[in-house]
C-alpha cells in the first residue's frame, strides 16, 4: 500500500505541476500574441502618421517661396553647405595666424598678421550682414 501511495502522489503531483505550467505557458502565448499584434498596430498608426505628416509637408509651400530674387540668392548663399566649409576653414587660418605672433617678432609678420586680421574682420562682418 505505501509504494502504490507514494507513486500515487507522485504521479498525481507531477501531473497537476505539468497541468499548471501548461496553463500558464498557455496564458503567457496568448498575451504575447495580442502584445505583438498590438506592437504592429502601433507601427502602422506611426508609419501612416509619418506618411501623413510628409503629405502635409510636401504640399506646403516653403516660408522663403514669396522673397525677392535677391533675397532667394542670398538665403540660398546663407544655407549653403560651402559657405559652412568657407566660413570654417576662415576660422581655422584665423586661428593660426593669431597663434603666429610671438615676442620679438619681425616687424614685416606683424604687418602681415595686422592685415590678415583686418581681411579676416572683413569676412566675419560680411558674413554677420548675410
Amino acid at each position: 500500500m505505501l509504494l502504490y501511495f507514494i507513486s500515487f502522489l507522485l504521479i498525481v503531483s507531477f501531473f497537476v505541476l505539468n497541468m499548471f505550467v501548461g496553463v500558464v505557458v498557455e496564458n503567457f502565448h496568448k498575451c504575447r500574441q495580442h502584445q505583438e499584434a498590438e506592437e504592429a498596430r502601433r507601427r502602422e498608426e506611426k508609419r501612416l502618421r509619418r506618411l501623413e505628416k510628409k503629405r502635409r509637408k510636401a504640399q506646403r509651400r516653403p516660408y522663403y517661396a514669396d522673397y525677392s530674387p535677391a533675397r532667394k540668392y542670398i538665403h540660398t548663399l546663407c544655407t549653403s553647405h560651402y559657405l559652412d566649409l568657407f566660413i570654417t576653414f576662415i576660422i581655422g587660418v584665423n586661428v593660426i595666424t593669431m597663434s603666429m605672433e610671438h615676442y620679438n617678432q619681425p616687424k614685416s609678420l606683424d604687418e602681415a598678421l595686422k592685415y590678415c586680421n583686418y581681411v579676416f574682420t572683413i569676412v566675419f562682418v560680411f558674413e554677420a550682414v548675410l
